[in-house]
């Protein structure tokens, strides 16, 4: 903690925003920590003021994702959920004007994806979850949203997770299933 909090002054006096920008995020992640929401808040309003200056939209979107979790964390789950949808929806745009295939495959772009699901099935809407799970194009975030890895305090919610996960892993041996006989030669598929 003390470590970031003379980081803050040192980067403003630096004149680097984006530097700045680093601190202030850092900074705030110990506040959230400590249950400081107020002083988080503040500490990420002015990182997202110099983010935007800098038009960083990276840096945007880990400021965003940082607002989100000090929300999230004071149980303000709509306002968090806002946050996250910001994030994604900037990554997404990034995406969708030449980014880059690989943009969606790093640890940090994964976590906007995260957060955004794991709040959404916290909030029972599977149905919203299941969608951004969908488009996240990253292998990471698939495999850490894993139908059997996903847990819920909602005993309905859990049952409809627990029913998915069963019959993701059925059409997944029926694909495989399916592509060894159409592997085969024509006359040995089985004719079933």
């Amino acid at each position: 903690a003390k470590l970031a909090e003379e980081a803050v002054p040192l980067a403003r006096q630096s004149g680097n925003i984006g530097l700045a920008a680093g601190a202030l995020r850092t900074l705030a992640s110990v506040r959230l920590s400590q249950k400081r929401f107020d002083e988080a808040t503040a500490l990420l309003d002015e990182a997202a003021r110099f983010d935007a200056r800098a038009g960083s939209t990276l840096d945007q979107i880990a400021t965003l994702g940082w607002q989100g979790q000090v929300l999230e964390a004071q149980g303000k789950n709509d306002e968090a959920l806002e946050k996250y949808k910001s994030a994604v929806a900037l990554l997404e745009n990034i995406r969708a004007s030449g980014g880059g295939e690989k943009f969606g495959e790093t640890k940090s772009t994964a976590k906007a994806y995260e957060r955004l699901v794991l709040l959404l099935i916290k909030m029972n809407r599977g149905e919203e979850a299941f969608d951004y799970m969908s488009r996240a194009r990253s292998k990471q975030l698939q495999e850490s949203l894993r139908l059997t890895s996903l847990k819920t305090n909602d005993k309905n919610v859990q049952a409809l997770l627990d029913r998915a996960s069963t019959l993701a892993t059925q059409l997944q041996t029926t694909r495989s299933q399916l592509q060894s006989e159409q592997a085969k030669p024509a006359p040995e598929q089985d004719a079933k």
